[in-house]
């Protein structure tokens, strides 16, 4: 097994021994020390993983994204706010469900929903069709 799916391994591991305290004690804004270093370690394995993937465009967008918490309040004041730090945008995106992986998984389930729906109507369409243009031609 390589360093990397091993290290992959060991934080999906601990997400799910831990999933329990994460949800009942919200961690998305308060966890203990070693959840916070799991969290910072995670990020920055999501952000590598996004690097490799998509080069450093990728990259680049997503930090800039990511890191918006911390300097949200020198920005204009329509999109202006209170700034976080480091610690707790590490927290918020690894444990809430607004972020990382929260809004993209839903937004996935939705699509493949929608995409499942119209699809199998036009397969049974298509299916009874040619089931009737067979059954006529007999």
């Amino acid at each position: 097994m390589s360093y990397s799916l091993s290290r992959d391994l060991h934080f999906t591991i601990f997400f799910v021994i831990q999933s329990d305290a994460i949800i009942d004690y919200g961690w998305e804004y308060v966890a203990p020390e070693y959840a916070t270093y799991a969290a910072l370690s995670f990020w920055l394995l999501l952000a590598e993983g996004g690097r490799r993937s998509g080069g450093l465009a990728v990259l680049f967008v997503v930090a800039i994204i990511s890191l918006y918490p911390l300097y949200v309040a020198s920005m204009p004041e329509i999109i202006s706010g209170v700034p976080s730090t480091i610690w707790e945008t590490a927290n918020f995106h690894m444990y809430s469900e607004e972020s990382y992986l929260g809004i993209p998984m839903r937004a996935l389930g939705l699509l493949v929903s929608w995409v499942y729906a119209i699809w199998s109507s036009f397969d049974l369409y298509r299916r009874w069709r040619i089931f009737l243009l067979t059954w006529h031609l007999h």
